[in-house]
This record gives C-alpha cells, structure tokens and sequence, in this order.
C-alpha cells in the first residue's frame, strides 16, 4: 500500500491593506548604507508578491542580507526592516513553512542587533496579545508556543534572560534614569504579561465550553484550543521558572483556578484533563521550588485531604481546596498522578522522606482506582501511568543502593505488599481487549522484575532467589491458554536467561511445540520460543566449546520430531513462525537436521498421516532454501548430505505434502536466472508422470504453481544465455540450451500423450494447465531460433485435445480451447474445409441436445472457428440460403467480425425455425429442440466479439432487432411455465391436440405428492388408442427415433427448457444492453409485460440505464431510450429503486441527463403499481430518496 505523504499547505503572507501599504512605505525610505537598501528592496519585493513559495525564496535571501550587516548600519530603515520581518512572523500560521522562514532570518541578526531584533519582535507581539478579537486568540496562542520551540530570540522576548539582557546593557551607561528604570521594570511584567493572556483566553473557553453541550464540532474545536493554550502555559512556566516565584499571586492563581476548574469538569476530554492534571504539579514546583515542601503538597492533592497544604502560600492553598473535596471526580486522583510523575525530577537521591511517602503513595492511589474503573480509555490511562511509576521508582534506584533509604528498598522488594498488588494488577490486565493496556502490562511486570533485582545486593545470586524461582513456578503453572503469560515468561528469560526456565521445566520446548498447533496461541509460543533458544545459545556459547550438540538435543531434535510423528495440517503453524527463525539463529543447525533425518529409523508411532523423516528432511530442506541457506548447485549438499536417491523417493511419496516439499525443493530458487541442472531437470521427470492424476485441487494448484517457477528459470535463464553471441558462448552454455529444448520437447510430448480419450478429469486438467503455460512462456512454433516445439505436437494429438472441448467440465474445457488456438494451425487442421463443415455441424448439433453442457461444447466449438478466416464458405455450405458476403482480403479483426456476423444469423435462422415449433408444441420442443442451446451459442458468440469498433453498423442493426424480438418470442413461449405459482412450473395446453392427452396425464403427476414417483422414470408420448383426429394430424407428429421410440419427455426436461431458456434469454438481453452501442430505432414493438424474471429484470435494466448515463454522446434522449416499451417490459415496484440509483451511478456536475430519465420514470411507476396500491418496493418510494416533495 503506497501512502500518499501529506503536504503542509502554503499559504502566502496576508495584511490588511492599510497596514501593509504603510509597512511598503516604511521601507521606501532612502537609506545611505547599501546593506540596509538592498534588504529593504528585497522585504518590498516579497511584500508585493502573492506567491507563498518565493516570498520564502525572498525572506532567505532577506536573511542572508542580515548577517552581512554591523552595528554602524541602525537606523530607523533598518528597524522597518527587523519590524517587517517580525510582523510576517507573527501573522502567518504556525505550521507554514514562511513562519520558519521568518525565524531563520530573525535569527541571523548579528550578536550586536539582536537586541533591536528582540525590540521589534516584543512589539508585534504586544499587539498580538492586546488584540480584543477572540478569533485570533488560537493564533496568538500558537504565535507563543513557536517562540518557545527552538527559537532564541523568541524566548528573550518571553523569558526573564531578555530582561536580565536589557539590564546589563543599560547598567553601561554613567546616568541610569529613572525612565530607564521604569522601562525595565515594565518588562520584567511581560512574561506575566503572556500568562495572564492566557489566562484570561482559558477562563473564556471554559465559559463558551458550558454553552455547547449537543454541539460536538464546535466542542471539539474548542478541546484542541484549551489543550493548546493549556499546554502553552506550561511551556511558559519552564521556561521562566526562576522568576514565576516573583509573579503576582492573582495571575498565577487564576491560571491554577483554570488548571482545576479543567480537572473537576468531566466534559473535558482525558487529553486536556491530563495535561491539567501536569500543569498544576509544574505550577506547585515553580511556585515552591524542589524541596520536600513540593512532595507533601502534591501527596495532600493526590488524597484529597486539605490538612496537608499548610506549606504552601496562602493563595495557592486557597485555589488547592477545591481539589480536596469529598465530592470530585476519581480521575483528578490519576491525571494528579500522572503529573507528579511526569513533572517532578526521580532521578537519584529523593530530596527528603516526603518524596519517598509520595512515589509510594502513587500506586496505592491507581490501584485503588484501577477497582472502579470500566471505561478502556481510562484502563489504558491507568496501565500508562504505572508503566510510568515504574519507570520512576527505577530511576530513584539507578545510583548507588546505599544513597536509596532502606524502607523503600523494602517497599520495591519483589516479597513487598506492593508488589503483590501490582502482580495481582497485572494477572486481571494481561487478557485485556485492548493491545495498548497488555502491551503497559508487560512492561510493568518487566520493570517490577528489575526493581527486586535492583533492591538485592550486587553479588547476590539471581538463580538461587527464591522469589524469583517461586514466580517462575507459578507463572508455568498457570494454564497456556492465556496469553499474557507468555510475554511474562520472556520478561523473565531477559532478565535471567533460559537456563533458569529449563531449570524448572526441562520439557518446556516440547509443550510450546505441542501448542504451535493453536492459530491463537501459535505467535505467543513462537516468540517465547525464539527468546528462549537465542538466550540459551548465548548462554552455552560463552561458557561452553561443544556446546552445539547440547542445544541441538534441547531444541532441534524436539522440533525434528513433532515434523516425523505429526500430521502435517497440525505443523503449519510451526513451520511458518517457527522454523524459520530457528534456521536464522543457526543456519549451521541445518547440516545437523539432515544428518539425523536421513539416520532415522522408519515411524512406528504416531498417526498414519504423518510425513515421517523422509517429508521432515524436505520440509527442513525447503525452509532452508527460502532463507537463502541451501542451493541446488552445491555439490556438498545434493552429492553429499542429500543423496539424489532421497529426493526421488519425496517426489513419489505417499504424502500429498512430501512430494509438494520436494517438488518446491527443485523448482524454487532465489535468482530466475540461474541455469537448471541436468539433475534438476532428471527430478521433474521422475516427478511427473506419476503425479498428473492427483486427486486433490490443492496439489493440482502447487504443482502448476512450482511448475511455473521452474520453466520461468528456464525462460529467463535461456534468454541470458541466447544473448550471449555464437562465438562467445562456452560449451556448457550450449550444452544448457540443448538440453532446455530436450526437456521442454519432452515435457510438452508427454503431457500432450496424456489426454487419452477416456482420461480422468483431474489428469486432463493438470496436462491443459501445464501446456497453457507452456503456451504462455514459449510457443508451439517450429521456428529453429526457439526451441520448436510445435515440432512435438501431431494431428493426433490436436485431436486428442478437441475432444477435450467436449468434456462435461467447463474448466476442461475452456483449458482445451485456449491451447487449441495457441497449438499449429496445421496440426489442428480446422483450415481445412472438410474438417471444419464437420466441426460446425457438430456444434451445431450440440446446440440442440438436452443436455446443458453441450451447449458450452458447441459454444466453445464455435470459437475456435470465429479465427478461421474461409467460415463464410462452410457456412454456406451448411445452410445455402444465408445472405452472407464473401472477403478474401480482410484484416484479422474485420475477419472475426463478418465470421461473428455469419454465425449469429445462421444460429438466428435455426432459433426461429425451431421457435415456430415451440409455439406449436412446447414438449416437443424440450424433447428435441430445447431452446436455450442456441441461445446461449448466440450469446458466447458476442462475447467474443470486441463491440467498440464494428464496422458493419447496418446489419449488426438489424440482427439486433431481429434478436430483441426473437427474445419477445422465447418468452412468450415459456413465460407461463417460468411464471407459475406452482413449485414445478404449469405447462399449458398444448397446440396439438395429439399430445394433449400424453400432456395432461404429464400434468397429473407433476403436481406434488408423498407417493409421486414421476422423477424417476420417464414417461413416452404415445398416441392415445380410439383418439379420431390422430389419422387427420400425423404430418405433425414428430418421427420416432431409430429405434422407433416416440419421444421420452420428463417434467424436469420441460422445466428445464424453459427455466434456461428464460435465463438465457436474460444473458443475451444483458450482453446486448452492456455492450453493444446505444443506437435507438423509431420502430414500435409490441408491448411484453413479463420479459423476464425480477432479477434478471433488475440487472439488464440497470445495466442499460447505467451506460446510457455514463455515456458521453448527446444524440439519444432520455425519451428515445425511455419510451412506452421499457417501463411497461423491465419496470416494477422492485425495479424502480435500483433504475434510479443506476442513473446517479457515476454522477458527474452538469450532466443533466439524469434529471430527465427520472422525470420520465416517475410517471412510469404509477403503471408499475407504485401509484395504484400495487407491491410497494422495499425502501418505499424511489424518487423520495433522490427529490425534495
């Protein structure tokens, strides 16, 4: 998936005209310094510009200008220009790309103008914070936080290190006025200044928050705008911690007031409400400094308990009892939490016992409010905020274990009441839905593991712990189903490797084995399996030489024989997470696996499915290959550690699985290009003969895949190697090529002797499959420059393969189509006239048969001589009386088109004559002529015809219209039958009168009965005894058979007829309508109610308004295309909806079209029954949906 990667929108620097005339004439003043002059120009260029992209060109350059001036260069144009770019600064957005354009430039002012710089800057944004508009209070909010973000000159204007800059400056000179003095001491208020603005932007969004409830859009907005502000305040105090103390109480207290009105209102959202919860503990520590004070303050909040504040100023006590009331919310407890963990320094020594009764106190509280807790969001607030403790509590015991006071390194012991509450914590939280809270889970448990390790002393040893031991036993006690265990175990291979693990349960890799079976337990074994055997190799492979044979006993010899004695279904998931990543480890673990598998005794246990040693050895074998560790060329391996005679036995075992193992172990290979050995081509040999009769689809669908690798390696190979010219090439180069064309001429002879007459279906579709492919990758010529295999293929052969068109499956049969077109044109021999009048009266014929799948035969049959360019000729020969025209000289697609033409009118005349007889006796019809055979003929016949450049227009006219009708009469004929309530469908009384009587005893027993036994046998139309009019109608009596039966009808015979004549009829409307153009004719058929059924209605309608409304040219109206017919034919309550949702499919502005149909299908509906009480449609009235009333 390509993810498009988002751009900052730019967007050039926008003034009111007042203002920006007036700066364009501060910087017209003459100046006489050139430095000053060419950047005023250049400030004036970029201000008159309105592209955003070179006004940053132009600020770059103004920057560059900046740093080539000195301090002789003041002056008052100089201060235009430093304002100008201040002004572009603070005005733009802060994610425009101008803004850090502006900064950059700022920032190149020389050391001695920097504090002109800071001057202009302060100036623009005392206006910003003076302006009474509340729609730029966001802007001036972000205009802040940029200043703090990376930019010096933005934080002298806001910090106390500009007004210390100020002071050291004026404190030069010998007369110090007093309003000098007064200067300073306005601008050592400004950074309260900006906290009191915002301040005061706070108290209004909390004000404006109390009247938006049911506005989710607007409160939203304003959520991001608090959490802005809330968040550019705390940047504030950071950076001017050392004199928040000096502020006044009013500006501070009332930024606390909204830090706590924040907290206590639970329509905030948890990201405000936490970063609250971290301002106010940021507030505290500015205000009281780092000392023990700090910690008892923040413990009396996170209690709630007043009495506890007493340390703090008054002021800031008063604001703090709101936060001790019985009555707030529990999650002031948490984000107080959080803060004090986030904002407070853990680091080493605790400042006094207060600290150390504060990190204690913060899981007491989550724990307590981790009871009540039911909302995810909060559950994962919860788990972040101890992940986070745990964290700190770390960092108080990073240095030296002395400096850290003995009653919290009792507190932190793994044996410790807290750390039974935290472990029982983590059991109820390591099964939670969400990722996020296991994920926080496993961490804390990992960290609560270095915290006991941390406590004990340096030389203690960690193996003979007994807290750690009785952990572990636990943990391998629980039950594997659970899936947080897993990641607990690996926390505790990490910290004490898996030799302690191994200690407790040495069959450990054994029962993770056993669950790799499990699809939702598989990744959890998997992962703690890799952690285990990398840790336990790392551990032997420094203490230990021969330490190899050891690992492979624990942990490859277990996996070698789960593959032996395991049904390979249940080793998926092994040999997908598993394998892999133990060949990864140790590729040399490979040479091991072989040696053992190949001196394996034969299996005596385990289920009789199981793949034994023999499938292990290739499965192993094929897991190497596709990690890049094996080759087929090496000597070493197939000559050696693999012995030919093994790899002969897999690929005729008895396990569908084995032999794909093997099979993939020839074929596959990293590099396409690499030459295939002669042993390589020997193997596929051996394989494949025995294996073209295999049952299974998935086998069939292996085979062809890995067959596919193989000749595309021989493909790409050969084509390396022809390029090479004549003279330049090596023996073994031709010797390669010769023996390519050898295999290949035998691959495509032997599957071509395959298809026998009478083969199986799996053997003749496996042999088309592979041929196909040959097709595609080479071709059947006789051309001495390939590898001529047309030369392989005879006539016997073609022949063998056109007589696979006439298997009963389609899949068989459009396989033996598709190679009959790519086969030599003189092997299949359909040029020769002869042959090809015989295989068109034997389509033909086909069309005709009850049996449905000899109408896909004949259709199939067709096809192939739709290519054959002397059609014409034969067709004629076939039935004189067409009106064809004859082409010599015609291009292939003009070819195609007159043979498609000649085919549908020769299959048009037959259908027609044959429809009459329907009329006149519908069982006759099923019996002999059914209908639906030419009309599906009719129908594959266009869809081979490519519609978009016909030349014929004319005729293909009129043989559409004749086609629309002959539809209307294939539907009046069996539309009774189709449309009869009854389960079976009504035959109606028929024509003639000498069927009747045989016809109505047929009706007798189609009705349903308990006893009705009429399905199993067949019932013959026999001419009723003593009937008078019998001798008067025999000239319409269909003849007996050779035999001289009468005809055998059967109900399903007729409702077979009819049913696929009707769907039939549906597939031709619909190729009709979806793909021939939109022509409309002036001629008016008859009214059809009933054309076809609901369904088939529905898609051919809507697929025909849907191409008329996509369609582009203007000459057919609505109206045309709508007339009286289509309403009344394809419209019904049901209809309706879909027509109209047709028409908006792929709307497009200005295509009014749309409008007109449907101001022509609204009166239609009152005729569909939508206006008169008929069935009204599912979702109600269609035009409500698209139309105001």
């Amino acid at each position: 998936m390509v993810v498009k990667k988002k751009t900052t929108k730019v967007e050039a620097v926008a003034l009111d005209e007042d203002k920006l005339c007036q700066l364009i004439a501060s910087l017209s003043v003459d100046v006489d310094a050139d430095g000053v002059k060419h950047l005023a120009q250049t400030l004036q260029t970029c201000l008159q510009l309105t592209d955003a992209v070179q006004q940053i060109q132009l600020i770059k350059k103004a920057g560059s200008q900046l740093e080539a001036l000195s301090e002789e260069d003041g002056g008052e144009a100089l201060d235009a220009c430093l304002n100008a770019l201040s002004l572009i600064y603070t005005s733009v957005q802060a994610k425009n790309p101008l803004r850090r354009a502006a900064a950059s430039a700022l920032s190149s002012v020389p050391q001695c103008l920097q504090g002109r710089a800071a001057d202009s800057l302060s100036s623009c944004l005392s206006d910003c914070l003076s302006s009474p508009s509340s729609e730029q209070h966001p802007h001036t909010i972000d205009t802040i936080a940029s200043c703090l973000d990376g930019f010096h000159l933005g934080e002298r204007c806001i910090n106390k290190l500009l007004l210390q800059g100020l002071f050291e400056k004026f404190k030069e000179f010998e007369e110090f006025s007093l309003c000098r003095l007064n200067f300073i001491k306005v601008s050592l208020c400004f950074v309260f200044i900006v906290l009191k603005f915002i301040c005061e932007v706070l108290h209004k969004y909390l004000q404006q928050n109390s009247g938006l409830a049911g506005r989710h859009i607007a409160q939203a907005q304003l959520m991001q705008s608090c959490l802005a502000a809330v968040k550019t305040s705390m940047l504030v105090l950071q950076r001017s911690e050392g004199a928040i103390g000096a502020a006044p109480p009013e500006s501070l207290g009332g930024l606390l007031s909204c830090y706590i009105h924040i907290l206590t209102d639970e329509e905030f959202i948890q990201a405000v409400q936490s970063t609250a919860g971290m301002a106010v503990v940021l507030l505290i520590r500015s205000v009281m400094g780092a000392g023990d004070e700090v910690a008892s303050v923040v413990s009396s909040l996170l209690r709630g308990a007043a009495p506890g504040l007493d340390s703090a100023p008054r002021w800031l006590q008063l604001r703090c009892e709101a936060l001790c009331t019985s009555g707030r919310p529990p999650g002031v407890a948490l984000y107080l939490s959080h803060g004090a963990l986030a904002m407070l320094s853990w680091k080493g020594s605790l400042p006094g016992p207060q600290w150390e009764e504060l990190l204690l106190l913060v899981p007491e509280t989550l724990l307590d409010l981790d009871v009540s807790v039911k909302e995810s969001s909060t559950a994962m607030v919860v788990a972040r905020v101890l992940t986070l403790w745990s964290g700190a509590a770390l960092d108080c015991l990073q240095e030296e274990t002395g400096l850290c006071p003995p009653s919290l390194q009792v507190a932190l012991r793994g044996d410790s009441k807290l750390q039974h509450h935290l472990l029982e914590h983590i059991y109820s939280h390591w099964e939670h839905p969400l990722d996020g809270v296991r994920h926080q889970t496993r961490s804390l448990f990992h960290n609560l593991l270095l915290l006991h390790r941390r406590t004990k002393p340096a030389d203690s040893d960690s193996a003979s712990d007994p807290y750690v031991a009785e952990l572990t036993r636990s943990l391998l006690g629980l039950e594997w189903h659970m899936r947080g265990k897993y990641g607990s175990l690996g926390c505790l291979v990490e910290l004490y490797g898996a030799e302690h693990l191994l200690a407790v349960q040495p069959r450990l890799p054994s029962l993770l084995l056993d669950l790799m079976g499990d699809q939702t337990l598989a990744p959890y074994a998997s992962d703690l399996l890799e952690r285990l055997f990398v840790s336990h190799k790392a551990q032997l492979s420094g203490r230990e030489s021969d330490w190899m044979e050891l690992w492979h006993r624990i942990w490859v010899n277990p996996l070698l024989d789960v593959l032996c004695h395991t049904r390979p279904d249940q080793t998926t998931y092994i040999l997908d997470y598993f394998l892999p990543k133990l060949l990864r480890c140790s590729p040399s673990s490979l040479a091991h696996m072989v040696h053992a598998l190949q001196g394996a005794r034969p299996c005596r246990t385990g289920p009789s499915s199981s793949r034994g040693a023999l499938g292990a050895l290739m499965t192993c074998l094929r897991a190497a290959r596709a990690q890049g560790l094996t080759a087929a060329s090496e000597e070493s391996l197939w000559g050696g550690l693999v012995p030919l005679s093994l790899l002969r036995q897999a690929l005729v075992h008895k396990h569908d699985q084995v032999r794909m193992d093997a099979l993939g172990l020839v074929c596959e290979s990293h590099r396409s290009t690499k030459v295939l050995t002669s042993q390589e081509m020997d193997l596929i040999r051996h394989f494949l003969p025995p294996n073209l009769n295999s049952q299974s689809p998935g086998v069939r669908q292996q085979t062809v895949s890995l067959m596919k690798k193989l000749l595309c390696r021989v493909k790409d190979s050969s084509q390396l190697l022809q390029k090479r010219p004549v003279q330049e090439r090596r023996a073994e180069d031709q010797r390669s090529l010769d023996q390519y064309r050898a295999f290949l001429r035998w691959l495509c002879g032997t599957l071509l002797e395959v298809l026998l007459p009478g083969a199986s279906f799996s053997k003749c579709l496996l042999s088309l499959s592979l041929l196909n492919l040959l097709s595609q990758l080479f071709s059947f010529t006789a051309e001495p420059a390939t590898f001529a295999l047309g030369e392989v293929v005879t006539p016997a052969h073609a022949q063998n393969v056109l007589n696979c068109v006439a298997s009963n499956f389609l899949e068989v049969k459009q396989l033996a189509t598709s190679l009959l077109s790519q086969l030599p044109p003189s092997a299949v021999g359909l040029q020769v006239p002869e042959t090809m009048l015989s295989v068109l009266r034997a389509a033909l014929d086909l069309s005709t048969s009850t049996k449905p799948y000899d109408s896909v035969t004949a259709a199939h049959l067709l096809h192939l001589l739709l290519q054959q360019p002397d059609l014409i000729p034969v067709l004629l020969r076939c039935d004189p009386g067409l009106d064809l025209q004859i082409r010599p000289e015609a291009s292939r697609s003009l070819i195609l088109e007159l043979n498609a033409l000649a085919v549908v009118r020769l299959l048009l005349r037959r259908l027609q004559a044959e429809l009459s007889g329907a009329e006149a006796s519908l069982l006759q019809a099923a019996a002999s002529f059914p209908l639906y055979g030419r009309a599906h003929c009719i129908t594959a016949v266009l869809q081979r015809l490519s519609t978009e450049c016909l030349s014929q227009t004319e005729q293909w006219t009129g043989l559409v219209s004749e086609l629309i009708a002959m539809c209307y009469r294939m539907s009046d004929v069996v539309s009774p039958v189709v449309q009869s309530s009854s389960p079976e469908g009504l035959i109606p009384m028929d024509t003639d009168s000498e069927t009747s009587g045989g016809l109505q005893r047929i009706l007798q027993e189609i009705q349903p009965r308990d006893s009705n036994d009429f399905f199993n046998s067949a019932r013959e139309l026999e001419k009723p005894e003593g009937d008078d009019r019998s001798q008067a109608q025999t000239q319409r009596t269909p003849p007996p058979n050779a035999d001289g039966e009468g005809y055998r009808v059967t109900a399903q015979m007729v409702l077979v007829c009819c049913w696929r004549s009707m769907k039939e009829v549906a597939m031709l409307l619909g190729q009709l309508c979806q793909t021939l153009p939109l022509h409309y004719s002036n001629e008016n058929e008859p009214t059809h109610p009933g054309l076809i059924t609901e369904e088939q209605r529905q898609v051919n309608l809507v697929g025909l308004l849907d191409r008329w409304a996509r369609s582009v040219t203007p000459e057919v109206e609505p109206e045309e295309i709508m007339g009286e017919d289509i309403p009344d034919i394809m419209l019904s309550p049901v209809t309706m909806p879909e027509a109209c949702t047709a028409l908006f499919n792929g709307y497009t502005d200005g295509n009014l079209r749309r409008g007109k149909a449907l101001n022509r299908l609204c009166p239609a509906r009152h005729r569909s029954g939508l206006g008169s009480g008929g069935r009204q449609p599912p979702n109600g009235d269609c035009c409500c949906h698209f139309y105001p009333r």
